[in-house]
Formats: C-alpha cells, structure tokens, sequence
C-alpha cells in the first residue's frame, strides 16, 4: 500500500505497519504512504521511496534543480529505485512512478477529477465502478490481466515509468520494454563491477541480500560488502 494516494481516501493501516509506514501530506487531496526514512518534498517535487540519480542515492537537491531546468527529462533520468511522487514544472503539476513499475499505482478519469492510489481499494471506495465481463472472464481463467488491465472499466494500472498529468490524466511518458531489455556494448566480465557501483550508493549497514539457490545472487554478494546476507529455503 505504499505510494500516493489523488483524490481518494486512505485505507487503515494495520496495526503491525504502525512502526514502518508513516503518512504525510503531499498536497491537497494527495497523501503518501512510506517507509519513515524515504520521503522528500520541496516546493516543486514531492516523492516517497528510494532512488539512484546521477550515481548518488536520494540525491533530491539535484534531481529538483533539474526538474526546474528540463522537467520531464529529469524524471526519465532517474537511473534506479522505487519511488512515486509529484512534480511541478512550468506551473503544471505531473504525477510520476518507477521505471520498471515496482511501485506501481492504478488510475481512474472522468470528467471530474483524476483518481490515483496503489491500492484499488482505494479506489473502490470513493467511485463507482463497473465490471469488465471480458476482463474478468480472462482473470477467472488465467488467474491475471496484462498490460494496463484490470477488471474494472474505468481503472487502468498505469504503466512502468508513467509520468501523468494531472492537469488532462494524460499519460505523457511511460517506459518501453525494449529499453529496458536493451543490451549495453559491455562484456560480461564488467557486470560484477557494474553491480559494485550500483550497490556501493547505499550505505554498508543497510545492505541486506537474501540468498537463492541460482548464480545470480551468489555473484551480487561476490561483488561487495554486505551487512546482512542469508539463504532462501524452498
């Protein structure tokens, strides 16, 4: 349930997040559910989560200056993380989320007033929503929708990396597979040093891998220093 809440009401937190997800206000009719440590506002950006600009973490200050400077451009720089957030530039405001969607949130227009929550519950609450017999045919049977369905009409799941304007509901950004499949001209042997440099943003005592059986995880805790690291039993 982390993420911004436009245009809806809050659903309760249980009990047992009570000491992990704290609430603050974005704007009006906006609010933000997050981790106590990662939320950021000034005047022109709002965003909860964590994220990786210019090679450094949570670098706020630059990623606000270049908003003001290149607005969207800035956002679509954003190198990894998982974040939502609002922004403002040139007077109109835009909501945005990560670029592979795992802070993904789901969306709801008409003509009076655009609804986005990660929650559809959320969404549930404070609209009026029909039933798709196509959509939900295909959930009954395969058990998931795809792409920006849901079982509903009037809601969408916002794609990976959407950046919105709140000003028309338009979905004026969004990420494409291709580039985030695209092999970089890098041989295999700079991927241990490429996931190094990721890593080394965060600060050694917050690290923390869990342990598969696959070669993957065995080369992230390879490449660096970690806190805390253990093993994953099927």
């Amino acid at each position: 349930m982390k993420g911004i809440y436009l245009n809806t009401q809050l659903p309760e937190i249980p009990d047992v997040f009570s000491e992990t997800l704290k609430v603050s206000e974005v704007t009006d009719n906006c609010v933000s559910v997050h981790n106590p440590e990662y939320f950021y506002e000034s005047e022109t950006l709002k965003i909860c989560g964590w994220f990786i600009y210019g090679g450094k973490l949570n670098d706020v200050q630059s990623l606000k200056c270049d908003i003001e400077s290149l607005g969207l451009e800035a956002i679509k720089r954003v190198e990894f993380g998982v974040y939502s957030g609002l922004f403002i530039f040139k007077g109109e405001k835009y909501f945005f989320q990560d670029k592979t969607g795992l802070n993904y949130h789901f969306m709801s227009v008409d003509s009076d007033e655009i609804i986005i929550a990660p929650i559809l519950k959320a969404i549930e609450q404070v609209r009026a929503l029909t039933i798709s017999s196509i959509h939900q045919s295909i959930l009954d049977k395969r058990g998931h929708l795809f792409g920006t369905f849901t079982h509903y009409n009037e809601v969408s799941c916002l794609p990976a990396g959407a950046i919105v304007s709140l000003k028309s509901g338009e979905i004026v950004f969004q990420s494409k597979l291709r580039d985030l499949c695209a092999r970089e001209p890098e041989s295999f042997e700079s991927i241990p040093n490429k996931i190094k440099n990721i890593i080394e943003c965060f600060p050694q005592e917050k690290r923390c891998l869990a342990l598969s059986g696959g070669f993957d995880s065995r080369l992230i805790l390879k490449s660096i220093k970690y806190a805390i690291w253990f093993l994953l039993w099927a």
